[in-house]
């Protein structure tokens, strides 16, 4: 009797500590670092596990990005609300909210995936994730664990080594470019997987940031032409008022203008952020004056 009590608990021990098995599916996250191969769990939580195949299968991971970077915790991928590239219809429809699903032998560790909810609904997961970069077992029992990283390890490394802000925030967008999911291995092997590169900060070259300073500046003196038009031809129409608020418009452009050329020189000169200062308070109380006279 106490042998087959012992059997019993040295299986049921091995069972607990036996890893989840992987389902045959593969996906691919084409990051910006390189590319992620995940792999899933659907004996431990297969409506995520189902919900994350559609959402792999309608593209609903391109262009979001990893907006958390905690080293030794959390990579964390964003909601589709942060994408670059607005939803389709037909990939809006199919994000659904999803129960807590735990297994208590199932922990949170290194490169296993782990469903983001919001702090105080445990069933509303929906497709913000993060791949796990150590144990964290405060989070056991609490966020459903449905899957891991299976290659791409050095991509992961990449992107970690991206600078973060006090809120660890990476400071240089880490985009998921594109997705792929695959039905099994076989079909994954077929594919070619980019490999782990450094992540490029974008820098605007001097030409681009030229034109977009054009840009800027052509839309402010369109803004000012059109209006001081409208007044001279319209003059002898418009009551004294109105004249005054289409005069008050060109004022108020010119000055934007003059804040946005004139804010970086008045981050390292006390002058220019005193003048800055004083032409705010002045435009303010121009508008005051304006609505008073109205």
């Amino acid at each position: 009797m106490k042998t087959t009590i012992f059997a019993g608990a040295f299986f049921f021990a091995l069972t607990l500590r036996a890893a989840p098995v992987w389902g045959p599916d593969r996906a691919v996250l084409h990051t910006v670092a390189g590319d992620i191969v995940l792999a899933f769990y659907p004996a431990v939580a297969p409506q995520t596990v189902n919900q994350m195949r559609t959402l792999f299968q309608k593209g609903v991971f391109e262009s979001t990005h990893f907006f958390r970077n905690e080293p030794g915790f959390v990579l964390q991928l964003a909601q589709h609300g942060d994408r670059l590239l607005p939803l389709l219809p037909e990939q809006a429809r199919v994000i659904a909210r999803l129960p807590l699903e735990t297994q208590p032998a199932v922990k949170h560790t290194a490169w296993r995936l782990s469903m983001a909810r919001a702090n105080d609904d445990l069933n509303s997961g929906e497709t913000s994730f993060s791949i796990l970069l150590g144990e964290a077992p405060h989070l056991d029992g609490g966020y459903t664990i449905f899957g891991e990283v299976v290659a791409g390890f050095e991509v992961v490394h990449q992107l970690l080594k991206v600078p973060t802000d006090a809120l660890n925030r990476p400071r240089t967008r880490l985009t998921v470019q594109s997705t792929s999911w695959f039905p099994d291995e076989a079909a994954l092997k077929k594919a070619t997987l980019a490999p782990a590169t450094p992540v490029q900060a974008y820098v605007p070259t001097l030409q681009q940031a030229e034109t977009r300073l054009r840009l800027i500046l052509g839309a402010g003196l369109a803004v000012m032409v059109l209006t001081s038009l409208f007044a001279f031809f319209w003059r002898k129409r418009l009551p004294v008022t109105q004249l005054a608020a289409l005069h008050l418009v060109q004022v108020l452009t010119a000055a934007f203008y003059l804040l946005l050329l004139w804010l970086p020189v008045a981050q390292t000169s006390g002058i220019m952020a005193g003048v800055l200062f004083f032409l705010l308070l002045g435009l303010f109380r121009l508008m005051n004056r304006f609505e008073a006279a109205t």
